[in-house]
């Protein structure tokens, strides 16, 4: 092998190595074929500033500050398309490694305060919660596979109720028939 085994190592920040990057790269994606669809690792303190809470997701984090014990909140909030449904979960610093970046900017890859700046981001301390997971679906989306269920069971069940009709007609008249 030739060359220096420094020359090898990749010193560069690499945003899409980070999951709550890749994640929500990901769901960009998805989006473009459901735009209703949300996704958002909402902080408080973001490095990356498309990651701020606004003021309802700031609550969502304040919820699960409030009650550290608390693992999931599920609610409902309008948005520019209706009422929205919302599943959420904390995103809380349980491993020293995160430290490694959000502590202080002196110990931030410089890569990364290039690309975002020393001023967010920092003073993350271990077992802080941090922001929230959130994954948001119109409520049109389940009200309508609620109706669909409906309809379903309903057929069944007027189907089922025409049979047993239906078989106990012959039954009768084939009891009742002259001899």
């Amino acid at each position: 092998m030739k060359g220096k085994p420094e020359e090898l190592l990749d010193n560069e920040f690499h945003p899409q190595s980070v999951p709550a990057f890749a994640a929500t790269e990901i769901f960009a994606y998805l989006r473009e074929k459901f735009p209703d669809y949300f996704y958002k690792e909402a902080t408080l303190n973001p490095t990356n500033p498309r990651d701020r809470a606004t003021d309802w997701e700031s609550d969502v984090v304040n919820q699960f500050r409030g009650d550290s014990a608390r693992v999931e909140f599920i609610g409902t909030r309008d948005s520019s398309t209706g009422t929205a449904l919302f599943l959420s979960r904390p995103i809380k610093v349980n491993n020293v490694s995160c430290l490694e970046c959000h502590s202080t900017p002196d110990k931030a890859p410089a890569e990364m305060i290039k690309l975002y700046g020393g001023d967010n981001g920092f003073g993350w301390k271990l077992e802080d919660i941090i922001g929230a997971q959130i994954v948001s679906v119109p409520v049109s989306v389940p009200v309508r596979m609620a109706e669909n269920a409906f309809r379903v069971i309903v057929a069944w069940l007027g189907g089922a109720f025409g049979g047993i009709l239906l078989v106990a007609n012959v039954a009768v008249a084939i009891v009742l028939r002259p001899r």
